[in-house]
């Protein structure tokens, strides 16, 4: 989690933009951060109509390899 927010952050040593301006050109998007340990609702696959449709956990920290996002079920 601190290395994607660091990655995220402006700096001095690349003139006040950040590691991602650099290298994609572009200002990163900010709108999908989430408070570590927050609690998140995880979607179930195909269930029926009466049935938990989700399942709470806690947010720990962003997937590198993909889209998605690590969670701990307490």
């Amino acid at each position: 989690h601190a290395a994607y927010l660091k990655k995220k952050s402006p700096t001095q040593a690349l003139t006040e933009k950040t590691p991602h301006e650099m290298v994609y050109g572009t200002k990163p998007n900010l709108s999908d951060l989430h408070h570590f340990g927050c609690t998140v609702f995880v979607k179930i696959g195909d269930v029926g109509k009466l049935n938990v449709r989700a399942k709470a956990g806690k947010f720990v920290g962003y997937d590198t390899n993909s889209k998605g996002y690590h969670v701990y079920w307490p």
